[in-house]
């Protein structure tokens, strides 16, 4: 508004511990911090709970205008353009299904498949055939251990970069299913300032921003593969 002040749009009767946003049309679907998920129409104040309690991490809207809800431990949501809501949980027993009820963050490849970070590494969810996949990358971690994602982005190029808790970041090309780890150094220019990427973001010329927790902003120069480290010390950060 002209006056710069916010205004309520609806008060959902619950903590209001919202964790994320998306918006179709007049529709803000509400993810929250283990109050569940709602939606709130901006015209007549509606107010309806598509899905109750659960612990929402991300939302992503995919090309199909299905929603996806990830969560803490109640696997990931998938709301429909009517609201219908299908949850997709893990079955240790089953190659198909999710290997994690912990869902981080979850983006969409140019074929429409939708990508998925867990706490125990990368999966794909295939809508022509309704089935899971788990990538297997043990070139590309520091040990045995899980790699724990959590944040995916895809570039302009239709690759996929996902960053990690403590393995730092890794691009890869869905196509050939072929990876680069971009691994922490001690040196400036040669790796990333710290293990732990939380977000990331594209530039206009395809660059990468990154988002670590404790070494500031890299920036990634995707000509030279360089990568820059954006701190405190070296510019106010």
């Amino acid at each position: 508004t002209e006056d710069k002040k916010f205004t309520e749009i609806a008060d959902v009767g619950v903590p209001s511990h919202i964790s994320d946003l998306v918006t179709v049309g007049d529709d803000i679907y509400v993810g929250t911090s283990g109050y569940g998920i709602w939606k709130v129409n901006q015209t007549n104040k509606s107010i309806v709970c598509l899905v109750s309690s659960i612990k929402v991490t991300n939302m992503f809207l995919d090309s199909r205008s299905h929603i996806w809800a990830g969560s803490w431990q109640d696997g990931i949501c998938r709301i429909d353009e009517n609201d219908n809501v299908t949850t997709f949980r893990s079955v240790p027993t089953s190659d198909k299904c999710l290997k994690s009820d912990f869902v981080r963050d979850c983006c969409e490849d140019k074929n429409g498949k939708i990508w998925i970070g867990t706490d125990v590494g990368l999966e794909s969810y295939d809508p022509e055939t309704n089935t899971f996949s788990h990538q297997y990358y043990s070139n590309y971690r520091h040990n045995n251990d899980p790699m724990s994602i959590w944040c995916l982005t895809r570039d302009g190029q239709g690759n996929i970069w996902f960053g990690t808790y403590f393995n730092g970041l890794q691009w890869f090309n869905p196509d050939y299913e072929v990876y680069t780890w971009y691994n922490t150094s001690q040196m400036e220019g040669e790796g990333l300032s710290h293990p732990i990427v939380g977000c990331m973001e594209e530039d206009i010329y395809g660059n990468l921003y990154i988002a670590t927790e404790g070494g500031g902003v890299n920036y990634l120069n995707r000509k030279t593969g360089q990568i820059k480290w954006l701190t405190k010390s070296s510019c106010g950060l």
